[in-house]
């Protein structure tokens, strides 16, 4: 009866610590993945967020159904985002007009060669960049991939959230390191768009996908192509949100509702 009971504390007690204790990264970057990245000029640590695949925010590919959503619950409590942010810039991160971030990933760039990045100058209708040709997206898109196995490199690091890393800034293929203020000369912030990069210091910015100017023409979009997918936004506390603009489609179905129902409430008042 005692060997039973020493056991049953045991077990509750490896229970409550397997509970208790921080979960550890489990990513596998795939091809089309997407990171969130954080910057700033005047620190020496960036942080660096891996959001999923492509397909949980794109409405291109069909499989998304262009709702809002948040991704706090699963690359961690708003709380630990807010930590981590603490930890790489200071407590006034959120108000800090030196921290920028962006969205960045690519999904099959020796191929369709398509990438994914928010764009500061998007509007809910328009991307501001041109797609490259597929030699220069290749290296962007190859950036993407070095970005990656940084990330993957170490484990955690002092990040507290489920899929953060925070990272020095003298990193090889860093968040920092791919910036515009970086080492790398076309890396994931791609400067070489014009327009300072992908990154921004307000606190919402749209997520574009471009598709190289010739690819063949075989890939979810035809070549050349530009979509505005949806919009992130980033809060003091933390929490980080996405909301998908509708589709063009979605526009005129809602317009044409709502003069339906105009109508109708027009018909009503005559006839009172």
């Amino acid at each position: 009866m005692k060997m039973n009971k020493i056991l049953t504390t045991a077990v509750l007690a490896l229970a409550g610590a397997a509970f208790i204790a921080p979960t550890a990264k489990a990513v596998t970057y795939s091809d089309g993945d997407l990171f969130l990245g954080f910057y700033s000029a005047n620190s020496t640590k960036d942080y660096l967020l891996y959001i999923g695949n492509y397909s949980n925010y794109t409405t291109s590919n069909g499989a998304f159904t262009g709702s809002s959503f948040s991704l706090n619950t699963t690359i961690g409590a708003a709380s630990t985002i807010n930590a981590d942010l603490t930890t790489a810039f200071g407590a006034g991160w959120f108000s800090d007009s030196s921290v920028k971030w962006g969205v960045i990933g690519v999904q099959d760039y020796f191929g369709t060669n398509t990438m994914f990045q928010t764009d500061p100058n998007a509007t809910s209708t328009s991307v501001a960049w041109s797609a490259l040709g597929s030699g220069d997206q290749q290296v962007a898109g190859g950036a993407v991939n070095n970005l990656a196995g940084a990330y993957l490199i170490g484990g955690a690091g002092s990040a507290t959230s489920l899929t953060g890393k925070i990272q020095s800034t003298t990193t090889t293929n860093s968040y920092f390191d791919n910036s515009p203020i970086g080492t790398q000369s076309l890396g994931a912030s791609f400067s070489n768009y014009g327009n300072g990069g992908i990154d921004t210091a307000a606190r919402s910015a749209f997520l574009t996908e471009l598709v190289a100017t010739d690819n063949g023409g075989a890939g979810i979009l035809a070549d050349g192509s530009q979509v505005v997918d949806g919009k992130f936004t980033v809060s003091s506390t933390g929490a980080i949100s996405y909301a998908a603009v509708p589709e063009p489609s979605t526009w005129a179905m809602g317009v044409v509702g709502a003069l339906v129902l105009a109508m109708a409430a027009r018909r009503k008042a005559c006839k009172a």
